[in-house]
């Protein structure tokens, strides 16, 4: 049913909502008010605990002592935010927000929402010992209130299904399992990032939210609905999307009681989701000076990039519009967004989306869709949907579902198509999906037992297969696609390659052995492998660029060298018309690049020992030309876009020969 066709439903109904403290149906007694039993608690905390170790696990490539490492830009974004407002500001270093910051009045701020760094607050409010380390913590926290708040809004659903079975506790822990396992939210685990946290808090906070406002509805006492409107707050505090819900079906209550003219009782419900709402705005007027713009034009990477501002000029200097709305919604609920590939983990996200209409996007990103991201759920809350419009007698369930719809829609009016936005549609799958579960089991029980079975089986399977698709997607976007380590991508692909090994003959089809500087530009696709001449490097596509895996020492792209550095300047690496030189000064060493053209960039004093030096020197024309400089594991120099092609060490530097094992494996293949 159209949203409007809707809204105009629910309000010709209005008056048919339960009232505060009015008894449901007849099987809405104590035992089925929301409040799980024992055994439903114990099996629910049982299955999100699940759904948190597998998501961890995840988070961390399966090694869970890596938890607190540093994690990667962005990660201290909540660290640096939560120490500004304990020292009574808001603005944050403009080192720390770099491109993501938004320049005001002379000040940097950030356009995420305050509520992780409310929870941060604790520890690094007052130091920096844990910035960047808090994320996956956060994030796994996160999953855990989801699976748990899933849980109790399965148990409040029942009281509205007439002739609901009684369940088993069991039930409540699959589903507490699968709003982590079997949703988009696997997909956050992909990189612990300021994206992924403030989406999966969004989506928690949620649908938390949305069960503390059925709660105080069925049982409103002041400290019930005190409780619903902080969470309200908190929840649009994380997102502005997703968060949204709970303050939509807190007012939507409200405005049912003034249908019902209990108008002090409205008045002040009304008052709460408007509070909620409150935080937001205050909080957005005091960094940016506007109720709800982040001021996209402001943003340093706006500033710097001709493609944003071309973006921004088309769509009217704002990255919201119903224009995106047929491309977006095409995109997040497609029935064939996904492909296959001969390569573990045998998905991918298949084609990318194309604008309908004359449409300018900032960006389109490889995108699955909400009927792959959660397939079982999205059944479920087709189901759900029916019984909300047609079965709902208490509408109270249709408040929620409402709120959780509206709540998505500006994510559909975002000029960007990215696979984690789908998170922000897990509420409203989540709340249809629920009701959903006791009418399902209610008609299986009239089944026999073989039929039964076989639906349950059939279920299971899809569920993991969303599970596994989920999984892909994160594995190979932390090894391609989000700020990618060499180390991991290349590792990634090595256990790919050994699978292929085992399970086909010959070549991976999307390889190919070119000779020269030049990578191709025609005949590839997103994971497209391309050798380089002997090995001399290894490459991946990822759909947008390159991606270095691999590169042979002594095979022209990559030398590991060995000389002295004295105070008179001296090659260490030379090539067609450029050179890259060195010399000792009392702060350290200097190293200077200078090209036959006149370009020379010259690097800050570093702090080598003196004698002998070994430096892990690359020099690689085919990526976006690039030249480094490793001694012992740190970086001492780089530089790109330049000149870098036919380099060899300068007199005076040893090479040492190696070896590129994947390369060469994936090359002997080829040969074979």
């Amino acid at each position: 049913m159209p949203l409007r066709s809707f809204a105009a439903y629910l309000s010709s109904n209005v008056s048919q909502v339960v009232a505060p403290g009015e008894v449901v149906t007849a099987s809405s007694d104590a035992i089925d008010s929301g409040r799980l039993s024992k055994a439903e608690r114990k099996c629910a905390r049982i299955g999100a605990l699940v759904g948190v170790l597998f998501f961890l696990l995840l988070a961390t490539w399966g090694q869970p002592w890596h938890m607190f490492d540093k994690g990667p830009f962005s990660t201290d974004f909540y660290d640096a935010q939560a120490r500004s407002m304990v020292h009574g500001h808001l603005d944050i270093p403009a080192d720390v927000a770099r491109v993501e910051g938004v320049v005001v009045d002379g000040k940097v701020q950030i356009y995420f929402g305050f509520g992780p760094a409310l929870i941060r607050t604790p520890l690094t409010g007052w130091t920096t010992f844990f910035d960047r380390r808090l994320s996956i913590l956060s994030m796994s926290l996160a999953a855990g209130v989801l699976g748990m708040a899933t849980a109790r809004l399965l148990k409040r659903a029942r009281a509205l299904v007439v002739d609901a079975p009684t369940g088993r506790p069991w039930w409540f822990g699959l589903l507490a399992a699968g709003s982590i396992l079997c949703t988009p939210v696997l997909f956050l685990a992909s990189r612990a990032m300021v994206y992924h946290e403030a989406l999966i808090w969004g989506c928690a906070a949620a649908v938390a939210g949305l069960d503390l406002a059925i709660r105080w509805w069925r049982d409103p006492t002041r400290r019930h609905f005190v409780e619903a409107v902080a969470l309200a707050t908190f929840a649009i505090s994380c997102r502005a999307t997703s968060g949204l819900a709970p303050a939509i079906a807190i007012g939507l209550f409200g405005v049912v009681l003034a249908f019902r003219r209990q108008w002090i009782k409205a008045a002040i419900v009304i008052a709460g989701a408007v509070i909620a709402l409150l935080g937001y705005v205050a909080f957005n007027w005091l960094r940016f000076r506007s109720l709800t713009s982040t001021i996209a034009s402001g943003q340093v990477w706006s500033l710097q990039n001709k493609s944003r501002q071309e973006f921004l000029k088309a769509n009217g200097g704002s990255p919201l519009g119903f224009q995106f709305v047929r491309s977006t919604f095409a995109q997040y609920f497609s029935p064939i967004a996904v492909g296959w590939q001969r390569f573990f983990p045998f998905v991918n996200f298949g084609s990318r989306a194309t604008p309908v209409g004359d449409v300018v996007f900032d960006g389109i990103k490889p995108t699955g869709s909400i009927e792959f991201g959660a397939p079982v759920f999205f059944v479920l809350a087709i189901i759900g949907s029916w019984w909300t419009v047609v079965r709902d007698r208490s509408r109270e369930w249709s408040v929620l579902a409402l709120a959780s719809i509206a709540a998505f829609i500006p994510t559909l009016m975002f000029g960007n198509i990215v696979h984690r936005y789908l998170v922000d549609f897990v509420p409203a799958v989540v709340i249809l999906a629920c009701p959903a579960v006791w009418v399902v089991m209610k008609r299986l029980q009239r089944w026999n037992e073989p039929a039964r079975k076989s639906v349950l089986v059939v279920t299971a399977v899809v569920a993991l297969l969303g599970a596994l698709v989920q999984t892909g997607f994160a594995l190979e976007t932390r090894a391609f696609v989000l700020r990618p380590a060499e180390s991991e991508a290349q590792a990634f692909v090595d256990f790919q390659n050994l699978i292929d090994r085992q399970l086909f003959d010959g070549p991976p089809p999307l390889l190919q052995h070119v000779n020269g500087d030049v990578l191709p530009t025609e005949g590839i696709s997103d994971g497209s492998l391309v050798i380089l001449d002997d090995c001399a490097g290894l490459y991946r596509f990822n759909g947008d660029n390159w991606q270095v895996l691999e590169r042979k020492p002594e095979g022209g792209r990559r030398f590991i060298i060995t000389g002295s550095i004295s105070e008179v300047p001296k090659p260490l690496l030379q090539g067609s018309r450029w050179t890259l030189s060195g010399r000792r000064t009392p702060e350290g060493v200097v190293f200077v690049y200078e090209s036959a053209n006149g370009r020379r960039d010259e690097s800050e004093p570093v702090p080598l020992p003196e004698g002998p030096l070994t430096f892990d020197a690359i020099a690689d024309q085919a990526q976006i030309s690039t030249i480094s400089l490793t001694h012992e594991g740190s970086l001492v120099f780089t530089d790109s876009a330049l000149g870098a092609s036919n380099a060899r060490p300068s007199a005076g530097w040893t090479s040492t020969p190696g070896s590129a094992p994947l390369c060469e494996s994936l090359l002997a293949r080829i040969e074979n």
